[in-house]
């Protein structure tokens, strides 16, 4: 039995893991170890892009808690977690799971910095030349690790012909780089080369593209690449699902897909707005699809993401986008259906509806396959060998989450003093932490340091109001509206400053960039990490920026 701390974001509400998530950790405790979840989003100030702890936190606290379970490994995803120090302070092995690119690593200068000591797991082998160009990390501290399942097949009547589980990805930096220079048509010809090279050149660094296109002044870093690609890939579903749409296709995920209506409202229709947190939930929806449909984000270069491992292992038939490791990981075991254009996928997923018998023996081979070599043992048996430790015991370990609240400080932070809540109690709804950031600069980019953070307790409330203080403001704010996904009536932002009338922000025209965040009318739509950026109208002022809601009580009940 060895001793794990995996150090994880979800994007889930509450203590729920993602699919993927849940089942790593709970494979570790079945095989025989005892691990220690640290659920990053209750521990630091932005956990998708910082590791700096929350002023709550107290970090010796934290730090004596970890000395006293003495993992033997840390596993970090995303390097989300490795608070400063951390390594240093505890003596054992760091492997690092990359589950998207590289542009997505949290705090990568310290990655760098800790190359020698970290071992990164890839799961596109095309990452692998990434992190030796741009992190300077050797052969021997680079291991290809591709994703794996635990979901398992259920007999259950099929409720959809084709289901398509993803998220409706946002590309605003590129929105607003190609708005800044409209008219400018010499950088428009130099941006459209440089979206159009990932089609002829996968895996060139994103800085030799900007040098070759001359455009390292407009795009500065790597989450300006991650938008890019972003755009590319929600083109790609777009068309792929607007194919397909007609032949009872259904759509789960974030809530702006309906923002796909003015390019196909076949598609818009298509989307069911049941929230899918559980790994159950997911569960049922791939074994209750007669086809579940892979469509690749434009990083995967060649990887799969763990949407083909689960679906392979549920009762839905998958077909998917050509991807490498298609052929390499199941080739011999598994003839997937592989489109390379709507039409194609199309007209593959006529065949299966049309072929039960084709359709089930794909399933067949799929699940065999998964069985044989890719359910989360098998990877565990690979981390063990890079990192010299058993972690397929085969008997019963446990697991545990780490509560935030066992490591609070009694002083408020700076941030909480300058900030007013205000709760209105009416009847007992449930207990549940909504957090709202304001980020204030004088430039489209945001940091960590420059923003408030408040935690909020709806505890026997659905009427949400927050009032942030700020001494000389910013030219642009940034409002992150909370972690999970949410529905407010009766929204208003407003911004006010002594002497002056409230400027109350129109979240239809005022709004001069968003993510997963949805207007309509009386009522506002949230995703897991929705945020909407807007102008200051009282910059160099000291001004208060005021949010207030009525959070809808299905949707507390529901996250509860």
């Amino acid at each position: 039995m060895a001793k794990v701390l995996v150090a994880t974001f979800t994007n889930m509400p509450g203590k729920i893991l993602d699919g993927f998530r849940q089942g790593f950790v709970e494979a570790l405790a079945r095989e025989g170890n005892e691990v220690l979840v640290l659920r990053t989003n209750d521990f630091l100030h932005d956990y998708q892009t910082s590791n700096h702890l929350a002023e709550t936190i107290d970090e010796s606290a934290l730090v004596a808690r970890l000395r006293e379970f003495a993992p033997e490994l840390i596993v970090s995803m995303n390097h989300s977690g490795m608070f400063r120090n951390l390594a240093e302070q505890l003596d054992c092995p760091v492997g690092v799971w990359l589950l998207d690119g590289p542009s997505y690593l949290v705090e990568p200068d310290e990655v760098r910095r800790q190359r020698t000591r970290y071992h990164m797991f890839v799961p596109v082998r095309a990452f692998r030349d990434d992190l030796k160009d741009g992190f300077g990390f050797s052969n021997g501290n680079l291991h290809y690790l591709p994703f794996a399942s635990d979901f398992q097949a259920q007999d259950l009547a099929p409720e959809q012909n084709i289901s398509f589980v993803g998220t409706f990805f946002t590309g605003w930096r590129l929105q607003k780089a190609i708005e800044a220079h409209l008219g400018d048509f010499e950088t428009m010809a130099r941006i459209r080369s440089l979206v159009t090279s990932y089609a002829e050149d996968r895996d060139a660094p994103f800085s030799k593209r900007l040098a070759e296109f001359g455009l390292s002044r407009l795009f500065t870093d790597g989450w300006d690449e991650a938008y890019i690609l972003n755009t590319l890939s929600i083109n790609q579903r777009i068309r792929i699902l607007d194919a397909v749409q007609d032949l009872g296709l259904v759509i789960y995920g974030t809530r702006d897909w309906p923002g796909v209506l003015p390019f196909s409202w076949g598609t818009a229709l298509s989307y069911n707005p049941v929230p899918v947190t559980l790994k159950s939930e997911l569960e049922a929806i791939y074994n209750a699809s007669r086809i579940n449909l892979n469509i690749s984000h434009a990083q995967a270069r060649g990887g799969l993401p763990w949407r083909v491992f689960d679906t392979m292992a549920c009762n839905g038939a998958v077909i998917s986008d050509y991807q490498d490791d298609l052929k390499l990981l199941f080739g011999a075991d598994v003839n997937i259906p592989i489109y390379d254009s709507p039409s194609a996928a199309r007209e593959l997923c006529q065949q299966l509806l049309n072929d039960e018998a084709r359709r089930s023996e794909l399933v067949r081979a799929s699940q065999i396959a998964i069985n044989k070599g890719h359910r989360f043992k098998h990877r565990l048996n690979e981390m063990g060998e890079v990192l010299g430790l058993n972690l397929t015991v085969g008997r019963e370990g446990n697991f545990a989450f780490l509560n935030a609240d066992d490591f609070t400080t009694v002083n408020r932070s700076k941030a909480d003093q300058e900030t007013e809540s205000i709760f209105e109690c009416q009847t007992l709804l449930t207990d549940r932490l909504f957090s709202l950031q304001l980020f204030h600069s004088q430039s489209m980019a945001f940091s960590q340091e420059n923003s408030q953070l408040a935690h909020l307790d709806l505890a026997g409330t659905d009427l949400l109001h927050h009032r942030f203080v700020l001494s000389n403001g910013s030219r642009y704010l940034r409002l992150d509206v909370g972690e999970y996904f949410s529905t407010h009536r009766d929204v208003s932002v407003r911004i006010e400053v002594d002497g002056q009338p409230a400027k109350f922000i129109d979240l239809e025209r005022d709004v001069l960039a968003s993510h997963q965040f949805q207007f309509d009318r009386d009522e506002l739509h949230c995703g897991y990490d929705a945020y909407c950026v807007f102008e200051n109208p009282f910059p160099n002022r000291n001004v208060s920026v005021s949010f207030d809601s009525r959070v809808r009580s299905e949707d507390l009940m529901h996250d509860a």
